[in-house]
């Protein structure tokens, strides 16, 4: 395609990072994203999303002109470009307690050959000191700017980040160009922090572990209010207004999940090696606990029927890995109870063996209880049947008002 030749930037990765970087940075020029997938290749030259996302419309209502180009080849997206983003999956390998970068090492080989010696920013999470060794073992114009997104609002915090974090393995390294990126496509003046590429992924590392921390502390109070019959929606409210708590994120679940939470914080507990660290590395335990705990509940209820409804990750995603829904249904499966599941993602007729009821009013009827990781307003009409530990559904007063009568 001509328009993709013209192209200074290439992203690597079209999914929730390198798909709403790609939409971020074409508002002002045109951008060309590769990813080994060809049918988000044919999405994006027919001018669509390869992603699920709240802030789709809106762009699509506020860009009148599609500047992102997917060409077919790997090279041709290489093609004269001075600023390369890697926004490749980085799975954790257990077999190796590690992040999984084959990915990245394969790419970064590719990058040498080319003509010119672009700046790459790689925005996939890494291993702490890892920048700083491939820095050392190939020579590359490497900067490490880790992403801060979430599914479902990923445009939105793209254009609008808390802060930029540039690692820089090498003060000799110039990345101008980066931070002029950054300057055109943020909206909010965020504050950019320049540091040594070993600290940045460790602002990566332990800010997606605090975020599950907290996760895991008010899935243990919701679960202590279990036991003791107490209301947790009051006693999370009232611990919100200390201003040093505060009352974001503070929503029970089924246990986090996701891309980012669970490998996140299982690799920086892998990192401290034998450095004291009690309490990171009890965050995976304790999540485990939660659905353990949780399935126990929902098991000695002893039911016909449980009726799964939804299991992705999070509200308005379309994510499915890592689902604390999809692990609870495993552990309720080990009892041999009699489930339906209700997935408007999935198109198979059966997972785990258990069926997809496609309709909702049918799912509603034959399920005995509702276990719903995240509350929808099309439940309104079986309360009775829902199990969920969201305090923003009109279950838990529900539930609470029977309670203490």
């Amino acid at each position: 395609m001509k328009e993709s030749s013209e192209a200074s930037i290439c992203i690597i990765g079209a999914g929730y990072v390198g798909m709403s970087l790609a939409a971020s940075i074409a508002i002002h020029s045109k951008v060309k994203i590769w990813d080994t997938n060809q049918e988000k290749r044919n999405l994006i030259n027919k001018k669509r999303f390869t992603i699920s996302d709240s802030g789709i419309k809106d762009y699509y209502d506020t860009v009148k002109t599609w500047q992102i180009s997917a060409p077919n080849t790997l090279s041709e997206a290489l093609a004269g470009v001075s600023l390369i983003f890697v926004c490749v999956p980085t799975n954790f390998d257990h077999s190796q307690q590690s992040f999984d970068t084959s990915g990245i090492e394969k790419l970064l080989t590719e990058f040498k050959n080319l003509d010119k010696n672009p700046l790459i920013v790689i925005k996939s999470t890494i291993p702490f000191g890892y920048s700083k060794y491939i820095y050392n073992l190939m020579g590359l114009n490497i900067i490490f700017s880790p992403e801060f997104l979430r599914e479902g609002t990923a445009l939105q915090d793209q254009l609008t980040p808390d802060r930029v974090i540039i690692g820089v393995p090498d003060n000799k390294i110039i990345f101008t160009e980066y931070l002029e990126i950054i300057k055109k496509i943020t909206l909010n003046n965020p504050e950019i922090l320049i540091m040594t590429s070993d600290e940045a992924e460790s602002v990566k590392l332990f800010s997606n572990s605090y975020l599950a921390m907290r996760v895991a502390f008010f899935n243990e109070l919701d679960s202590f209010s279990m036991k003791y019959h107490l209301n947790t929606k009051q006693i999370i409210e009232a611990l919100g207004f200390d201003s040093r708590i505060g009352d974001k994120y503070n929503n029970p679940s089924f246990g986090f999940g996701g891309y980012c939470l669970p490998k996140d914080t299982l690799q920086l507990s892998r990192s401290f090696n034998h450095i004291p660290s009690e309490l990171i590395h009890s965050i995976i335990d304790s999540n485990e606990q939660r659905k353990k705990l949780l399935a126990t509940h929902l098991i000695e209820l002893n039911l016909d029927c449980y009726g799964f409804y939804r299991l992705n990750m999070k509200e308005k995603s379309d994510n499915l890995r890592e689902s604390s829904s999809i692990d609870l249904l495993k552990l309720l499966k080990l009892s041999k109870k009699n489930i339906v599941i209700y997935e408007p993602l999935m198109n198979e007729s059966s997972y785990l063996g258990f069926p997809i009821v496609n309709e909702l009013d049918t799912f509603k009827k034959i399920s005995k209880i509702i276990i719903a990781n995240r509350y929808d307003d099309s439940l309104n009409d079986c309360l009775d049947k829902v199990f969920c530990r969201d305090l923003n559904s009109p279950f838990y007063d529900k539930y609470y008002k029977n309670l203490y009568n």
